[in-house]
């Protein structure tokens, strides 16, 4: 072969070889290319962070023939946290995150764009202590920074390749590419999962407008303070989801603040629990006006710094209550509602802590009302209704009884010899005797009978859809009642009587004046004719 010929063969060789060289190239830019594309189509249209951040890194693991790949993402603090990795123990994740004082970062976020661990010493910055043990802990050999308008929200990592070639200039080209692509999905991702998260927050204060707005309703309609109690008890429970509760109220008359509704316990459970309204906690309270939220078991120790005595404090610990909200009126605490803990410890949410404190807000001003309405309608002695609330409520049910078609009778009641009861034990023991004569008869009545004292010694009650054969049993119910009752007073058990007289509406009387005078008469006959004895209308 001549030199010529040999010379011709070695030529075309190195032409061959570049052309296999170019061959390649292309067909690793054409790769490149049509995954660029197809990334393109599978990740813009995903709007759920969690399943991109996945798709993502399945898609470098398979690309970049490597084990070892990990996203990191922005925190709001300006550090990086791994958003989504492959290749790694879930043990070394929490160590797994750049502080936003790293310098790496800041060097990456000018440089952006992909550098190999060694480049990055080479482009003259100094991997931190910890930034050091990041890296190992990754086997990091390629860093690429995520970037959206100039500002880095994330980062790649990329860990040895499984046929540990090395990365090319053109595989970080690449990177560089789907990195810019990558940023701005992520940011799609994370703008839409930041509006789901603004509209749920959104749509759950929208709720608890409606909700305080409703209950507030409910709550503030009603003046009944028995039927309140019940209400602000169910609500707060159905609020919190929680099925133990207890009502604490001010009780103004021996001005302590005591348990009146509980659900979820028994009878005999917290009946030592009541303290003073000038008490330690009582003032903590109305100084701070925040709810007291224990999210682990409290000891003892806690409640006896309050000057709660040691049965007490037990009471309260092994009570399972462990949210305590103030209700506060005017600088006054006019009581206290305490929940259970919910199930599987789970604790409460600040947004359910936010709603159930502006709702006792409306509470507590439902309380006073409720309150100071009952002042009004009640009879300061004896607790029943008055006079004028007595004659309001039987022109009612009159009015209902003429509209339904119904019976309603009423009974006056006469206390037999309460004059020579007061002048022998004093107008202090008759006084006794009326409140609890009060508590004896609304013991032995029915929820929607009317108990009102009528002047002195005499009660009055109105039983609404009653006819008069009704009326007489009920009546001759609580005579024999009060007759076997042993009224204590100073030493002595007394013995006391009281007289009935009943008439009924509109069987023998035509309007409320008749009835009132029907049923005095029947009253005054019981008298005349020996008393402790009940008398109807059509006796006489």
């Amino acid at each position: 072969m001549s030199e010529q010929e040999k010379q011709e063969k070695d030529s075309l060789a190195v032409m061959a070889l570049q052309v296999s060289s170019m061959q390649k190239e292309i067909d690793k830019r054409s790769f490149y290319l049509s995954v660029l594309y197809s990334i393109g189509e599978d990740i813009a249209s995903v709007l759920d962070l969690e399943v991109l951040l996945k798709i993502t890194v399945d898609m470098f693991t398979e690309i970049m023939r490597t084990k070892k790949v990990a996203i990191f993402l922005s925190l709001e603090s300006g550090g990086l946290r791994i958003g989504q990795s492959k290749g790694f123990d879930k043990d070394i994740l929490n160590y797994l995150e750049f502080h936003s004082s790293s310098g790496l970062l800041k060097f990456l976020s000018v440089i952006n764009q992909p550098l190999s661990r060694g480049d990055i010493s080479k482009r003259g910055y100094k991997l931190s202590e910890s930034e050091e043990k990041v890296l190992g802990l990754l086997g990091t050999i390629i860093l690429s920074p995520i970037v959206f308008k100039g500002q880095m929200i994330g980062l790649l990592s990329l860990g040895q390749r499984d046929d540990n070639e090395s990365y090319e200039d053109d595989d970080l080209e690449f990177l560089n590419t789907l990195s810019s692509q990558i940023g701005v999905v992520v940011s799609n991702a994370s703008l839409y999962q930041k509006l789901e998260v603004s509209n749920r927050e959104l749509d759950k204060k929208v709720f608890d407008l409606m909700t305080i707005h409703q209950m507030s309703r409910a709550i503030s309609s009603i003046l009944d303070l028995d039927k309140l109690k019940e209400l602000i008890m169910d609500v707060f429970l159905d609020i919190s989801h929680v099925e133990k509760g207890v009502l604490f109220l001010l009780d103004n008359e021996i001005e302590k603040i005591t348990p009146v509704v509980k659900q979820g316990f028994r009878d005999d459970e917290l009946k030592n629990v009541s303290f003073l309204s000038d008490n330690i906690l009582a003032e903590k309270f109305i100084r701070e006006k925040e709810i007291l939220i224990f999210s682990e078991g409290v000891k003892p120790e806690y409640w006896q710094e309050y000057k709660f005595s040691p049965a007490m404090a037990n009471e309260l610990v092994n009570s399972g209550l462990v949210l305590y909200i103030p209700l506060i009126v005017i600088d006054t605490l006019v009581g206290i509602i305490a929940l259970g803990g919910k199930a599987n410890n789970e604790e409460f949410h600040l947004s359910e802590i936010q709603l159930l404190s502006t709702l006792s807000v409306q509470v507590a001003v439902a309380v006073e009302n409720a309150r100071l309405y009952e002042l009004a309608i009640r009879d300061g002695l004896t607790k029943v209704f008055i006079h004028r609330y007595f004659q309001q409520q039987l022109s009612y049910e009159i009015k209902r009884s003429h509209r339904y078609r119904r019976e309603v009778s009423m009974a006056i009641i006469d206390i037999d010899d309460f004059k020579t009861s007061n002048d022998n034990y004093g107008h202090q023991q008759g006084d006794l005797i009326l409140k609890e004569m009060a508590l004896l008869l609304k013991a032995n009545l029915r929820d929607t009978d009317i108990l009102s004292r009528y002047g002195g010694d005499e009660f009055t009650v109105i039983m609404p859809e009653t006819d008069i054969l009704r009326a007489k049993w009920a009546a001759e119910r609580l005579r024999g009642v009060v007759e076997d009752h042993h009224f204590a007073v100073g030493k002595e058990d007394l013995k006391i009587t009281i007289s009935l007289g009943l008439a009924t509406y509109p069987d023998f009387a035509s309007s409320k004046e008749e009835l009132i005078r029907k049923a005095d008469q029947a009253l005054y006959k019981s008298k005349r004719d020996g008393k402790n004895r009940t008398t109807i209308c059509t006796d006489f």
